[in-house]
């Protein structure tokens, strides 16, 4: 069998099997980051759980630059991420 990657894997479950794995997965998340933990749909949660792909970035990494298709919502769980605003003269 070729590897699948977790979301599609998650993906090829009955849907009542992928809605507890969405939520099992990422407990921990939506109980203590504080975006999840006051959102409180378990519908909602579920399947955002279903299509996380947690990544890891280095310190000082971008998560966008300007100009980038922004097709994907990223959520810092460790960390702190900052908005850089372009400097410009007159």
């Amino acid at each position: 069998m070729a590897h699948l990657g977790m979301t599609k894997f998650v993906e090829l479950l009955p849907p009542q099997v992928r809605t507890a794995v969405g939520l099992f997965m990422h407990k921990k998340t939506f109980r203590t980051h504080p975006f999840f933990s006051r959102l409180g749909n378990k519908r909602i949660l579920s399947e955002i759980g279903q299509r996380f792909c947690p990544m890891f970035y280095n310190s000082g990494s971008y998560l966008y630059r300007q100009g980038d298709d922004i097709n994907t919502f990223k959520v810092v769980t460790k960390g702190i991420g900052a908005f850089v605003m372009p400097l410009y003269e007159n």
